[in-house]
């Protein structure tokens, strides 16, 4: 197995920079892909105050742009349906329905990143590397001095830090191993 070299934020940004602006759009679709809306959330925050507001102009406007509709489809309903109401009581009608809305939109967002979790959570790990760990954890255990982390690591092209992990969650490993046999 090839060992990747560990490269530094500046070397990865200044490969960026030098990139055209077809092949930067590309790596940022990619990396968008790869990353969760936590890390967007976080880079959104490290905008300054007037790029930030103009984001939130570009992502208010395509929200309205799928929501304005239905609004305009349900007032014109409540017209029709009850011509005699007043402007300000089908005004506040209308703002519990959009207050609805908004709360059924946000509990099934709410449930669709539950379900990624889940899906993540439970997502079922490779057999090999069950088996690779189990072996980790074997070598660490029968001689301990011999097996430091970071020889382990040059054994299976892992980062010192990896093994740790592995080697900190032996009893999962083991227990797995046993679910596959």
């Amino acid at each position: 197995m090839a060992r990747i070299q560990r490269v530094t934020s500046q070397a990865v940004f200044d490969l960026f920079k030098s990139l055209d602006n077809d092949s930067q759009r590309e790596f940022v679709r990619t990396l968008a892909q790869l990353v969760g809306a936590e890390v967007i959330y976080f880079m959104l925050g490290q905008l300054p105050p007037l790029e930030q507001e103009r984001f939130t102009h570009m992502l208010g406007g395509t929200l309205m742009v799928d929501l304005l509709p239905l609004f305009v489809q349900e007032a014109t309903r409540m017209i029709r349906e009850c011509p005699q109401k007043a402007a300000a009581e089908m005004e506040e009608e209308m703002l519990k329905k959009v207050g609805r809305y908004l709360e059924t939109y946000r509990q099934k967002i709410g449930e669709l990143e539950q379900g990624k979790l889940k899906e993540k959570r439970d997502r079922k790990s490779d057999p090999e590397i069950v088996k690779r760990n189990v072996e980790i954890c074997d070598l660490k255990r029968a001689n301990a001095e011999h097996w430091s982390h970071r020889r382990l690591g040059k054994k299976y092209d892992l980062s010192p830090q990896a093994i740790s992990l592995i080697l900190k969650d032996e009893a999962k490993w083991r227990q797995m191993a046993e679910g596959v046999k």
